[in-house]
């Protein structure tokens, strides 16, 4: 088709105008090229004469070797031998060489000039590319169409200029010169080459869509016109959504296998039905992850969820219980075996530190009480505190995934009595519901767990992939090794304990990697956040003694006292207000601190508490030292004391001629199988009461509010009860 040439006022109203443009970026760039030509032969001509410019250009050690083509140790040894011009010079990292451009061989000088004109040239191009470069790409409009924009706008200003006759040269000439990359090559980059034709149809489609970059995007086919029929498409879909999880390869097989049997034609090819459930998966991503993988990793994946605003709380006003299968084995120390246990960890929501935890060798609620007491007393101390802090709330996840994985049997904690017993400290208690795992925050705390995990000895893997070599088949080496290493014996629990504790202390002190507070450590935040909590009106009340937290500490209900105390994790425990009972009772017990444990009544009252007794030398008056012999004179005494105290009592009531009273009394006591329940009090104490004429009345038992109060009186009424004994045994 034969080009006609564009009046000024046609090449006004398209906005094309302009034809000096590209004469003046032609002149510039052959008077570059003269320039640079003439520079090169001057410094050709200098070179021959042996004459060195003042104003020479110096080049570095390794662009010289650049433009030799040798090594930069060679270039180094030329200038040892003094065959260039150099100088000296100081920069970072010392002194180094630079050598005169004048002083190298005409070759690579004219290497020099040549890369120096076509940089030139490429940044003047660049000069002039940005004046007819259009607005900023758009992200409604793609990089294809918004280059075809800046291209077509380059070729309607360049041939412009052209008279009749000579506008398919000068187009041909633009197309020659963009297609060898001399023009426009970032362009170039993303559309390729471009032919005559394919400019020729853009410019048409261009300039019937008023010259604007989306005018010249592709015309595919609208996704609403596919070659799917309704009904191969619910075949289709049905078996993708299937909860057997088939791939969509396989779907398409089972699909075109049933369109057959219900006698349903179909032409399509199986990229065709390939194509068509992606897109139908990408548009329906929230039905098709619920049909097949379920309604927690909906989600946990595409459900929208709260961001939390974390400057509205302070530490100590919420903390997160979780739970974790520990992934290395400690002896349990009810039966002595190794065992997987479950870690119980309360995370402070503010700082994200983990302020307190329990390992639990059998599945006991209470497990998360005694977790909560240690983070009470743990925050306490981090406060400078001889005191626990309570927490405003606490976090517990009731999803079937925390409750049946650590506490079998338990179906909703809001039966267990959690929270009456954090009630009791003013705790306000958040029982989340199933299926919102995302709302816990302590999850970045069990991701870096994995690494105190994995120094433990007797570390399983946290995946059946990633388990020790010791564990897999045929590994006898790494077997002998391990129980070379280990003596076939896992860690103990007290001694885990102390181990995970320091661990902490360390992990205080990591900086946060990404979140609300990133680059800086838990410690850090808790600092920080520390200041204003003091500072609150209610700091003080929140404060709590360490023995109203005994309430709070796992419990073993199956205990009898027996002769040497209480029987527990195969100690025995003692307290001279254990002697001469044989009643079941109550313990509590932390296991971070085994050395002792607390003793109640059954109904709650507290006795005391017991401490492991320290053992004697089995000869300590011949083979022991001067502490084993002290050690053994004071339990002597103890012993000694204690048979003298009960003799002692013993006297007073068979000089009150109760004596044969009483062994009729212990015959009726076997026959009845040791029951001694008359009217609310034992035979002994009706005996004594007989004794003793004038009897002074008990004191009314008072209503406590606390168990210390209650310890406190029962001391005293104790104090009372000897110095009647005293002065009776005076009287007789």
């Amino acid at each position: 088709m034969k080009s006609q040439r564009r009046t000024p006022k046609d090449t006004e109203k398209l906005g094309i105008g302009n034809e000096e443009l590209v004469r003046t970026f032609l002149d510039e760039s052959a008077n570059l090229s003269e320039n640079c030509s003439n520079k090169v032969r001057s410094s050709i001509s200098q070179i021959k004469n042996n004459k060195l410019n003042n104003n020479d250009i110096w080049l570095s050690v390794n662009e010289s070797a650049n433009l030799l083509g040798i090594t930069k140790r060679a270039i180094q040894k030329k200038i040892k031998d003094g065959q260039f011009v150099t100088r000296e010079v100081t920069g970072r990292g010392g002194k180094r060489y630079e050598i005169a451009l004048s002083s190298l061989p005409v070759e690579a000088q004219a290497r020099y000039w040549e890369v120096k004109i076509k940089d030139e040239r490429l940044k003047i191009k660049d000069e002039k590319d940005s004046s007819l470069r259009c607005a900023p790409f758009r992200m409604t409009v793609s990089a294809k169409a918004l280059a075809r924009h800046d291209l077509l706008s380059a070729y309607a200003k360049y041939c412009a200029g052209f008279g009749r006759g000579k506008i398919k040269q000068a187009k041909e000439t633009f197309l020659k010169l963009y297609n060898e990359k001399r023009y426009f090559d970032q362009v170039y980059n993303i559309l390729g080459p471009v032919s005559y034709a394919t400019i020729e149809r853009w410019r048409k489609q261009w300039e019937a869509g008023g010259k604007i970059p989306d005018a010249l995007e592709d015309r595919y086919k609208s996704p609403s016109q596919s070659s799917i029929s309704a009904e191969q498409s619910a075949i289709l879909i049905s078996h993708i959504l299937s909860p057997n999880k088939p791939p969509l390869k396989e779907a398409i097989r089972l699909a075109k296998e049933e369109m057959r049997l219900k006698g349903i034609a179909f032409a399509q090819s199986d990229i065709t039905f390939y194509r068509y459930g992606r897109k139908w998966i990408a548009e329906n991503l929230p039905i098709y992850t619920f049909t097949r993988y379920g309604g927690k990793k909906l989600n946990d994946e595409l459900a929208p969820f709260v961001m939390r605003d974390y400057s509205k709380i302070e530490v100590g006003d919420i903390f997160v219980a979780d739970g974790h299968v520990l992934n290395f084995e400690i002896i349990n120390p009810f039966t002595g075996k190794t065992k997987r246990m479950q870690l119980i960890v309360f995370y402070d929501m503010k700082c994200g530190l983990p302020m307190g935890f329990e390992i639990m060798p059998t599945e006991n609620t209470m497990a998360i009480s005694g977790a909560l007491r240690r983070s009470i007393l743990l925050m306490g101390k981090l406060l400078g505190e001889d005191k626990g802090f309570i927490p405003r709330a606490v976090y517990i996840d009731n999803g079937r995934a925390f409750r049946g994985q650590y506490f079998t049997g338990v179906h909703d904690f809001e039966q267990t009595g959690l929270k009456g017993l954090y009630e009791r400290l003013g705790i306000k208690t958040i029982i989340a519901k199933a299926y919102h795992g995302q709302s816990k925050t302590v999850e970045r705390f069990f991701g870096a767990f994995g690494e105190f995990e994995r120094r433990l000895t007797t570390y399983i893997g946290n995946n059946i992939e990633n388990k020790p070599a010791r564990l897999l088949r045929n590994e006898k080496a790494h077997v002998n090794a391990y129980k070379a290493l280990t003596g076939g014996q896992a860690p103990e629990l007290a001694a885990v304990y102390h181990y995970l504790y320091e661990w902490i202390l360390e992990y205080a002190q990591r900086p946060h990697q990404d979140g609300y507070f990133k680059g800086y450590s838990p410690l850090q935040v808790f600092e920080e956040s520390a200041k204003k909590l003091k500072a609150l009106p209610d700091y003080e009340s929140r404060l709590i003694d360490f023995e109203k937290l005994h309430f709070l500490m796992m419990e073993e209900r199956r205990t009898t006292i027996q002769r040497n105390g209480i029987r527990f994790n195969n100690r025995f425990y003692w307290n001279e207000a254990l002697y001469g009972r044989r009643e079941a009772v109550v313990i509590k017990y932390d296991w971070m601190y085994p050395e002792k444990i607390l003793v109640f009544e059954p109904t709650g009252e507290f006795i005391c508490e017991a401490t492991l007794p320290e053992r004697v030398h089995p000869a300590a008056a011949i083979l022991g030292t001067e502490a084993d012999k002290a050690l053994l004179r004071r339990q002597l005494e103890a012993q000694a004391r204690l048979k003298k105290e009960t003799a002692q009592v013993g006297e007073v009531l068979l000089n009150a001629g109760v004596g044969d009273k009483i062994k009729d009394e212990r015959l009726k006591i076997k026959d009845e199988r040791g029951k001694i329940k008359e009217d609310g009090q034992t035979v002994i104490g009706q005996l004594v009461a007989a004794a003793e004429k004038e009897k002074e009345a008990e004191p009314e038992e008072p209503i406590f509010v606390w168990e210390f109060e209650r310890k406190a009186w029962e001391e005293e009424r104790l104090k009372m009860k000897d110095e009647r004994l005293k002065t009776k045994k005076k009287v007789i």
